[in-house]
């Protein structure tokens, strides 16, 4: 019993519980900052890094650009006059051309050969075009296709069954996409309804978590971007106002284009956003949420959590113990350990954390441990000035 006793009070034990407790806020600080929407900016610099050191996926690029079909709907645009509610003219706006869309589509669902198809196209109810009742209804119709949403509401109730919200957020701090959040005032965007439609999965919320089959999941996604925008993928797209040039009665495309592909029809030209790896068109950015989402980048691994908390307390612990080997180990600094976790836990798990404020956390624990060792002389210091602070207080 008396061992038992020695063990509880020794010094090493009671330091490793206590490192055990102070790495705890500093795991949910990190898992706090990294489930918001926005970034300090740390995060897209390591995701340079780190996608540079690991770029080796250009066969997978190859691969997933073998199987999408790109349609660009920048030029096909008309002429639309505006109505208030009273029906009254106040303006125009130039929008896509209904009428080839509707062409378009209407292919595509006799072929009913596509693996999907993304419509980046907002059908607000400002614009209204002839006969948009016929492509509202064959959307509705149609399976395994998703529709823009904005914060306006749609020209037809009967648009929401196929819409997924594309409302782009950026930061004060940050302006180029490192995260996509897929869940916006609880409505589902365009890659989370493609990933639920294709896969059967579900993400629901279970109290203030998000949970996926029994997983915990984060509100947003890393974009890893399977696929990069350049002029090779920019060559391969077709354009919707050629396609419908010819003969009306005629298809405009051929059903072994569209087989087996994700179709993907949208603005290249004017919808363009900035990444950390260039500028990409806003549907190829959906693309690839719905690629880290079929990946499983959004999932919370326990493994992940485990690991980043074993390597909290080994730092801590070199913090406050303050033994000859933990100097040598706080010389490389955390910023270079923090970092190399950071890679390891990307290639292993796909999550990055942002460096910069963790460390800067370490930091301040630092001090505080430096301040607690020379509390004596401080203390000392204190009664040996309080009768002049007084005195001076008093003058």
């Amino acid at each position: 019993m008396s061992k038992v006793k020695k063990f509880f009070q020794n010094k090493m034990f009671r330091l490793i519980g206590l490192s055990s407790i102070i790495a705890l806020p500093l795991l949910f600080g990190t898992i706090f900052m990294s489930s918001q929407s926005w970034t300090l900016g740390g995060e897209k610099t390591l995701l340079m890094w780190f996608e540079h050191f690991c770029n080796d996926n250009q066969t997978n690029q190859n691969e997933w650009e073998d199987s999408l079909l790109l349609i660009d709907v920048h030029d096909d645009k008309t002429l639309v006059t505006l109505y208030d509610e009273d029906s009254l003219k106040y303006g125009t706006e130039i929008a896509v051309n209904h009428a080839h869309l509707y062409r378009l589509l209407q292919d595509l669902h006799k072929a009913d050969n596509y693996r999907y198809i993304v419509l980046d196209v907002f059908l607000d109810d400002e614009i209204s075009q002839s006969d948009d009742s016929a492509l509202y209804q064959l959307i509705t119709s149609m399976p395994r296709i998703v529709v823009a949403r904005s914060s306006q509401p749609l020209a037809d109730s009967c648009l929401y069954s196929k819409a997924g919200t594309a409302q782009y957020s950026t930061t004060l701090w940050e302006n180029d996409f490192v995260k996509y959040t897929y869940i916006i005032n609880e409505q589902r965007s365009m890659p989370l309804f493609m990933y639920e439609e294709l896969t059967g999965r579900r993400i629901e919320q279970k109290g203030t978590f998000l949970c996926e089959e029994g997983n915990l999941v984060q509100r947003n996604v890393i974009l890893t971007y399977n696929i990069v925008w350049n002029n090779r993928l920019s060559d391969r797209r077709l354009y919707s106002d050629m396609l419908c040039e010819e003969d009306p009665d005629a298809s405009t495309i051929q059903p072994s284009k569209s087989d087996g592909k994700y179709v993907l029809i949208g603005d290249f030209k004017s919808d363009i956003h900035n990444t950390f790896l260039g500028e990409m068109p806003g549907a190829i950015i959906n693309f690839n949420a719905y690629c880290s989402l079929l990946n499983g980048h959004h999932r919370i691994s326990l493994w992940y959590l485990f690991n980043l908390y074993v390597v909290f307390v080994l730092l801590v612990f070199l913090t406050i113990h303050r033994i000859k080997f933990s100097r040598i180990v706080m010389w490389f600094g955390y910023p270079a350990i923090l970092s190399a976790l950071c890679l390891m836990t990307y290639i292993r798990y796909h999550q990055v954390y942002d460096v910069l404020s963790i460390t800067l956390l370490f930091y301040l624990l630092e001090k505080i441990v430096y301040i607690w060792e020379c509390r004596e002389s401080i203390c000392q210091w204190i009664r040996e000035n309080r009768f002049t602070m007084w005195f001076k207080k008093k003058c």
